[in-house]
């Protein structure tokens, strides 16, 4: 099970690698939330409390992302379903 990072170099490193894997990934996320941008320039001011902040609404960004991703699709399960009797 996946941890949220303790120390400051971890919530930095994880940082690091969310702004590599968003914008590195343009295809599969064209439109990522606007807490990249924040995420970025905390991590330029190096503020550890703003990383943090980031950090936190980036995941519940992508916490909310994965659960409508997972609405939709219970959604067409249920209509072929449906279709299907």
């Amino acid at each position: 099970m996946a941890r949220f990072p303790r120390t400051e170099a971890e919530v930095i490193a994880l940082a690091e690698a969310m702004i590599t894997g968003l914008t590195a990934n343009a295809v599969l996320y064209p439109a990522p939330p606007g807490a990249v941008l924040d995420l970025t320039n905390a991590k330029t001011v190096s503020n550890m409390a703003l990383i943090l902040l980031a950090v936190s609404r980036l995941f519940c960004s992508f916490v909310e992302f994965v659960f409508q991703q997972a609405a939709f699709y219970f959604a067409v399960v249920e209509y072929h379903t449906a279709r299907s009797f």
